[in-house]
């Protein structure tokens, strides 16, 4: 629709096609483009890829921002609001540090002079020969032309982040306020709920005066895609609402402090529990990206013992964890189980690394 200008058959431009066809603007719209030029297979098809088809929509769309190497950080089974911790504390090591100017030093290791910084203008043109007309993709520019000055590849100013004096004038300032994902779900059930008054407009005058074929089709995988897409979200927005705030790991002196905080592990909160098989777990996320699993088994019997007692196991997803030679890796969770030993030196090795 938007490569081959479809919209231009009933439509102006193509914001009101969204607005009228689907009850979106074209912020939105440009989210869903990305998604599906970033995840689908190929860049470009109805079917995402095979890497990220474990993930919600949810992710997804907090993913998009992201850069490939935090990208990988982030797995299916990851709420939000771990994403965005993720995303904050790239940032706050991302953030600048004011550093002393720098100079450039002679033989005789006297400041000569300060490195003077280039100066580019905030609006120019690229090329000498990108002085072509760009028609406004937002119908609100009288002339239809966009006085976009064309860097980066951009084509309009409604697509630029950058608030530069050549700036179309017409263009509302962007609002500091950041979008809640609570905003994002009142959007999708406000365009649901419109979609579906319109199936049902278009059932009741298909009764009357059938309609082409294929019509009522449409409306309804859209209201379907629509209602899909409305039950992840809110799924991984609650699962997110649920799941407690991690406490801090305490300052561990010594080898009984280390011992004492692993048996309280049902301290950090219960993870989840599976009640196919009657076992609890609990698991307690460090800074390094590892991961502690315990896996409790509540009241079972031990083959040398006459009564029932809760059994634990621990399962340490450690990050760069060494192996035989110079082999490093990230473990993964399996049956096999982490001694109480191994756990105190690598909590004595993770604090001494935080100093």
């Amino acid at each position: 629709m938007r490569d081959k200008k479809l919209w231009e058959i009933r439509y102006s431009c193509l914001d009101e096609y969204l607005t009228q066809e689907l009850g979106i603007d074209y912020t939105m719209a440009s989210r869903f483009i990305n998604l599906n030029n970033k995840y689908s297979w190929n860049g470009n098809s109805m079917e995402i890829a095979e890497r990220y088809r474990d993930y919600s929509p949810g992710l997804l769309i907090e993913m998009l921002s992201m850069p490939k190497e935090l990208e990988e950080k982030v797995t299916p089974d990851m709420t939000i609001r771990q994403v965005r911790g993720i995303k904050k504390q790239d940032k706050q090591k991302k953030d600048p540090i004011p550093e002393a100017a720098e100079v450039i030093i002679d033989g005789e290791y006297r400041e000569v002079e300060e490195k003077k910084k280039e100066m580019v203008a905030t609006s120019q043109f690229l090329e000498k020969g990108d002085s072509k007309p760009r028609k406004c993709i937002t119908g609100m520019s009288e002339s239809g032309f966009c006085a976009c000055c064309g860097v980066d590849g951009i084509q309009c100013c409604a697509q630029c982040e950058r608030s530069c004096n050549g700036r179309c004038g017409w263009i509302p300032e962007r609002s500091d306020k950041q979008i809640t994902p609570d905003d994002e779900l009142t959007k999708l059930r406000r365009l649901l709920e419109k979609k579906k008054n319109e199936l049902q407009e278009c059932v009741e005058i298909d009764a009357v005066d059938p309609l082409p074929e294929g019509y009522i089709w449409e409306r309804k995988v859209v209201v379907g895609a629509l209602a899909g897409m409305l039950c992840d979200l809110e799924d991984v927005e609650e699962q997110s609402k649920q799941e407690p705030e991690q406490l801090e790991i305490p300052l561990l002196k010594n080898n009984d402090q280390r011992k004492e905080w692993l048996a309280n592990y049902r301290n950090w909160g219960l993870w989840y529990r599976d009640e196919h098989i009657d076992v609890n777990y609990y698991k307690f996320d460090f800074r390094d990206g590892s991961r502690l699993v315990v896996a409790e088994y509540p009241q079972r019997h031990c083959y040398w013992k006459k009564d029932k007692e809760d059994q634990h196991y621990y399962h340490l997803l450690e990050k760069g964890r060494k192996g035989y030679g110079d082999v490093v890796y990230d473990s993964q969770f399996i049956h096999s189980a982490d001694s109480e030993t191994y756990l105190v030196d690598f909590l004595k090795n993770l604090q001494r690394g935080d100093k």
